[in-house]
Parts: structure tokens; C-alpha cells; sequence
């Protein structure tokens, strides 16, 4: 059993719970909880892991499908 749960597009966040991390995706959304306050942990650890696997520069956390949206600065 998994404290960790996934919602879909117009699910209702289950009691006692929060947003950690959304993963975006063409057509539908999921977002993942965990019960507060280790959302926050989870979010910000996972903020953490993506940032220096991208070498330590800028990333978008939400990509998107729109080329002139894209964040191609690199910081």
C-alpha cells in the first residue's frame, strides 16, 4: 500500500492531502499527492533532482507543446 496517490483531470485531491508534483502531458494531466506536509518535501526534493539533472541551468517544469513558449536560454 502506497501513501502516494495519483489524480487525473477533475479528480478530487483526497483529504488531508496535497499536490507534490504534476506531470504534464499532451491531452491529460496527473497529478501526484502526498499528505501534507510531505508534499512540500517531495515537490521540492523532486524541483531539486530535475535541476541538477539538467546540469544546474534553467528548465521548464511544465513543458509545453508551443515552440515560442519553450525555454531555450538555458538559465
Amino acid at each position: 500500500m502506497s501513501i502516494k496517490k495519483e489524480i487525473r483531470n477533475g479528480a478530487l485531491i483526497p483529504a488531508w492531502y496535497g499536490i507534490a508534483w504534476i506531470e504534464w502531458h499532451e491531452g491529460h494531466h496527473t497529478g501526484h499527492c502526498l499528505p501534507i506536509p510531505l508534499n512540500l518535501v517531495a515537490g521540492a526534493t523532486r524541483c531539486v533532482f530535475l535541476w541538477a539533472k539538467h546540469g544546474g541551468t534553467g528548465f521548464r517544469q511544465f513543458p509545453t507543446s508551443r515552440p515560442d513558449m519553450l525555454d531555450t536560454s538555458g538559465g
